[in-house]
This record gives C-alpha cells, sequence and structure tokens, in this order.
C-alpha cells in the first residue's frame, strides 16, 4: 500500500454528512455484521450525537474528508476510513494525533472479528484487556476491549522491578501479583484442580477433558502446572499436543510463557484473555506465532429448536465407515485446513465409537455431527459437516438439535460447541437452535 500524508483539522457541523459517509461504506464493509442502520440513521448518529459529544478530527485529501475520529475523554468512539483510503496511513495519523493530545491513555471496542482493525491497533501499542460475547453491543456480535497507555517514568520503574510477577516455589505469594508455581503428583494435581474447574465444566471442558485422559490412560511426556489456587493450571498431553489453559490471570500467564519457553509445543488454547496475555509475553522472549483463530464457545441447556429439515437422524455404524472416514477426511480438509488429516485408519475407527449422527434424507446420509469429549454434566459437539451440493437445506441445524437431544437423553444436562468468529452463516445456525455464547476461546499456532 502507498502511505500518503493527510491533513487534519477539528470536524465542524458542516462536515456531518461528510463524516456519516465515510461512516456508513466504511461499516459495510464488516459483512459479518447485521446491517441495522440506513445512511439517514448514521448522518443523525453523527450530527446529534457525535459531534456534540465528542472531539471529532478528520483527516483530509484533495477529495475531501477519507477519515475521522471521534474522541471522549480517553474514548475513541469511532474511528473509520473511506474504502478505497484504507492502507494510506490516515488512520494512523488519526491515532498518533490522539496519542499526542496529552490523555494518558486510550480504549476503545472493536469486534472481534474485525481482523484487519485488531491487527491495526494491536501494531500501534494497543493491548487486548476484555473479550465478551457481545450481548452489550447493538449487533449482539463478540468483541475486545483495547487499551493504549502512555508511557511514565513511575510506569517503566514499576515494570524494571518485576511488576508483571514472577514464579516461586512457596506455598503463598508475599506479594499481590506473584504466581505461585507448585510442584505436585500426577493423582494430586487431577484432585486440586478437577473440582474448581467442574464448576465452570463447560469453560474448561478441554483441560477437565485431560486430567480425565491423565488419570485413565497411559500417556507419555505429560506435562502440567499449577499457578495458583485450584483451577489455576495448564496441561499439555504429549509434545505434538496443545498447552490448555485454565482460569489464569495475566501475571498467571505470563509467568507460564517464561516457564515454557524452552519448550517445542505447537501452539496454545486458552478462555477469555488467557491465550492471548500467554503469547504477548512468549512474543517478548522471541517466541513466535500465527494470527490466531478467534472461536466462540456455546452452550444450550433447553430443548433444542429444530430447524425441521425433511427426514430423521440415525446412528453412525460400522457399516457407515468408508462414508464416515471421507466426511471427516473432508470437514477437516475445510474446516481447518491448517492441521494435517488424520490418518485414514483413526478416521475409520470413528464408526465404532458411538459418536456420530447421520441425518438420513430419502434414504441417504445428508449431514453429520459428531461428539468431541463427555464430560460429567455435559458433551462437546464437534464435526458438523454437509457435503457442499447439499447445503442450504437446514440439514446441519437439524442434525446438531438431534446430537443435542440425544446427549441428553445420555443424562447430561449441557451441550457445547465452538464457532468460528469469522463464519457467521454457522453461528446463526447455532443461535436459532438456541446455543448461547459462554466465552470466546484464542487458539495460537507456533510459527516453528
Amino acid at each position: 500500500m502507498v502511505t500518503m500524508h493527510f491533513t487534519l483539522r477539528r470536524a465542524t457541523a458542516c462536515d456531518a454528512d461528510a463524516i456519516a459517509n465515510v461512516y456508513s461504506t466504511s461499516f459495510r464493509l464488516l459483512t459479518f455484521l447485521p446491517m441495522l442502520h440506513t445512511i439517514e440513521d448514521y448522518g443523525w448518529f453523527i450530527s446529534n450525537w457525535i459531534l456534540k459529544e465528542c472531539e471529532v478530527t478528520v483527516a483530509e485529501d484533495e477529495s475531501g474528508i477519507v477519515a475521522f475520529l471521534a474522541l471522549q475523554g480517553e474514548e475513541v468512539r469511532l474511528l473509520y476510513t473511506r474504502p478505497d483510503r484504507i492502507g494510506m496511513g490516515a488512520g494512523s495519523q488519526l491515532i498518533d494525533a490522539a496519542k499526542a493530545s496529552g490523555v494518558g491513555a486510550l480504549e476503545l471496542w472493536c469486534f472481534q472479528a474485525n481482523t484487519r482493525a485488531r491487527r491495526f491497533y494491536e501494531a500501534r501499542g494497543f493491548r487486548a484487556i476484555r473479550l465478551t460475547d457481545g450481548a452489550d453491543n447493538e449487533e449482539r456480535t463478540p468483541d475486545v476491549r483495547y487499551r493504549w497507555e502512555a508511557l511514565t517514568t513511575s510506569r517503566s520503574e514499576n515494570a524494571e522491578r518485576g511488576g508483571g510477577g514472577s514464579s516461586r516455589a512457596t506455598q503463598k505469594p508475599e506479594t499481590a501479583g506473584t504466581t505461585i508455581c507448585r510442584i505436585m503428583e500426577p493423582a494430586e494435581f487431577r484432585a486440586y484442580h478437577a473440582p474448581a474447574l467442574e464448576l465452570q465444566e463447560v469453560k474448561h471442558g478441554y483441560v477437565l477433558n485431560a486430567l480425565a485422559r491423565m488419570g485413565g490412560e497411559k500417556l507419555e511426556e505429560v506435562s502440567y502446572w499449577t499457578l495458583g489456587e485450584p483451577g489455576e493450571c495448564a496441561i499439555q498431553l504429549g509434545h505434538r499436543s496443545l498447552l490448555l489453559l485454565g482460569e489464569l490471570a495475566e501475571n498467571q500467564c505470563r509467568t507460564l510463557a517464561e516457564l515454557t519457553a524452552p519448550m517445542q509445543y505447537p501452539g496454545l488454547i486458552g478462555p477469555d484473555m488467557t491465550a492471548k496475555w500467554f503469547t504477548d509475553r512468549a512474543r517478548e522472549l522471541g517466541l513466535q506465532f500465527l494470527e490466531p483463530e478467534a472461536l466462540q464457545l456455546y452452550s444450550i441447556s433447553d430443548k433444542p429448536k429444530s430447524p425441521g429439515a425433511s427426514g430423521r437422524a440415525r446412528p453412525a455404524t460400522i457399516s457407515d465407515t468408508t462414508l464416515l472416514a471421507d466426511w471427516l477426511t473432508a470437514f477437516h480438509r475445510e474446516a481447518v485446513p491448517q492441521y494435517p488429516v488424520p490418518a485414514r485408519a483413526e478416521l475409520e475407527r470413528a464408526a465404532g465409537e458411538d459418536r456420530f449422527l447421520f441425518w438420513i434424507d430419502k434414504g441417504k446420509p445428508v449431514s453429520m455431527a459428531g461428539i468431541a469429549r463427555r464430560l460429567k454434566t455435559s458433551a462437546a459437539i464437534r464435526a458438523v459437516y454437509t457435503p457442499p451440493e447439499l447445503r442450504g437445506r437446514r440439514y446441519a441445524g437439524s442434525v446438531t438439535a438431534a446430537m443435542v437431544e440425544r446427549i441428553y437423553a445420555e443424562g447430561r444436562k449441557t451441550a457445547c460447541l465452538y464457532a468460528d468468529l469469522n463464519n457467521p452463516a454457522s453461528i446463526r445456525c447455532y443461535t436459532k437452535i438456541g446455543f448461547t455464547p459462554v466465552c470466546t476461546s484464542l487458539h495460537f499456532r507456533r510459527n516453528l
């Protein structure tokens, strides 16, 4: 992209229409969002709220206003660039001007699925401090809170003194924010953490499943860390497996990143901000990661609302081995192409594990869903797949609803699943069934 220089000035009431045009045309690039307002609505909002309540700075070139930033105290209410000027430096100039205005910090909200904007803010020193399910925003779409702080002498001195926390082999922290790192035997580790994690079984399903495997299987090279109170832990089942993060605070994630820095783990996944805090520190230590996959965890405990596709559900059987393996292969290549497809023999074994349902229409399988793991009171659904030529007929929603009913029939109270935040179609499908957000998880892969 070509970097240009733009003229900045304070906006006036006469700029309302031009600002509204930039706002509406840029906002419509966010195709994962529902479009709730007209250009007239944007104009009213800019004229009657933004220009009256905020300090608005515009960036101009020979074509007119190409970007604007609305600042209210330390809150960046809006920052948008006209589509034909995105990437040319207008947004950077506006952010730099806001930083130079004398504020001690800047904060803003950004949609989690807006990866371009997130990269922009993070490259300019903003740090993600909170993830939400979007229940409090107008679009009901998961978002992330960012914060930038101006450097001061007192902050720098505090950082040099180790304010971020440290690892200690003691029972009690000496100061607030210190991380405890305790050594435990495997059975003690399970007994110490499982009850606390089970209080939020759905949220911590990955770690609880690993704890169950740790107690019931012969596993080699198991690594695990107790970083404080019950639930404040991490685990890795073998050096080829992901690091799984429990209920950790920021200083604990940073300590864990330091402890694991010499390891060649392939990546990690954690709820809320945990994985982001971990990788922030790991990157400071020189480790490299690819762009994260943002996943939304959903759950349902009420009766599912099936979309009512024609047909019925039936369990997969040994006779379905070839078809199930073919579909699982296609699912992996489409949904997670960054990972190698499991061995054919492993996929074929799935037919005999009592984990999959097919949706049958006119005597033929048309869609499938599987169970990833079964815990005490919940089970996680995975590998919801419909061949491309059969999509758009409500088969995926119907087989997912049938799987929820099956999970209930097994005596469990809750079904859950992960949805890619960049796949709005699947999110709409699951929310119509009755799934509601639990938390966001970030999955980082190492750039090894």
